[in-house]
């Protein structure tokens, strides 16, 4: 909002578009699967101990937990990207 108010020329600096994309990208990533992840982990170690589940919830346990471990990763590059692109102002 700040960049459209002061009429900044967004499509002239790819640095700036980049990082607005890549913000976007982890925001909904962040809100619709990340989210999504973590509710069904808590559902599943609401229903008590993750030893005394059934394997086959162990399993799906164990692939969400790799999943938003995955997407941690990914979230926090996309930070450190464009961290870096707002400091260095890259000509790309």
């Amino acid at each position: 909002l700040l960049i459209w108010v002061t009429g900044y020329p967004v499509m002239q600096t790819p640095w700036l578009l980049l990082s607005i994309v890549l913000y976007g990208a982890s925001f909904l990533y962040a809100t619709f699967v990340n989210t999504k992840d973590l509710d069904a982990i808590l559902a599943i170690v609401e229903q008590g101990p993750p030893p005394t589940q059934p394997p086959e919830v162990q399993a799906e346990l164990l692939r969400l937990r790799t999943r938003v471990r995955y997407g941690g990763l990914f979230m926090r590059s996309v930070v450190l990207i464009v961290l870096v692109l707002m400091v260095a102002k890259p000509v790309i």
